[in-house]
């Protein structure tokens, strides 16, 4: 029997976030995720991400996980890919904008010019 928290998550490799983690763990990456429903393929890939080596998650005395890395002595609240995935997620929001503004671009481009089949 799994007797913490810490042990639960380290166990957990086969985990399926539900829907409002999925949400929950969006926001937390500073997505909006009604806006961005097309990119919580990120959030759900870091619910389900596993701690890299050697990172182990611990459970503080009042009950709260945090991360520790045996070879460094580092410890920390935050998911060690957490800023990993915040980082994709804002290069994918900018290739999402840079991709918008190009299409808008030749959208404007093509109604300068007229169409090609319309009467002169």
């Amino acid at each position: 029997e799994l007797r913490s928290a810490a042990d639960r998550l380290e166990a957990n490799v086969d985990y399926e976030p539900t829907e409002e983690e999925v949400r929950e763990y969006a926001a937390w990456l500073g997505m909006d995720a009604d806006r961005d429903k097309d990119l919580l393929w990120i959030a759900r890939r870091g619910l389900r991400t596993p701690l890299p080596d050697p990172w182990r998650p611990c459970e503080s005395s009042d009950g709260e996980i945090f991360y520790f890395n045996p070879d460094t002595g580092e410890s920390k609240w935050d998911h060690p890919c957490d800023d990993v995935l915040r980082e994709l997620y804002l290069k994918e929001r900018a290739k999402q904008a840079k991709e918008l503004q190009e299409s808008e671009r030749r959208n404007k481009a093509g109604e300068d010019f007229g169409s090609p089949l319309s009467p002169v």
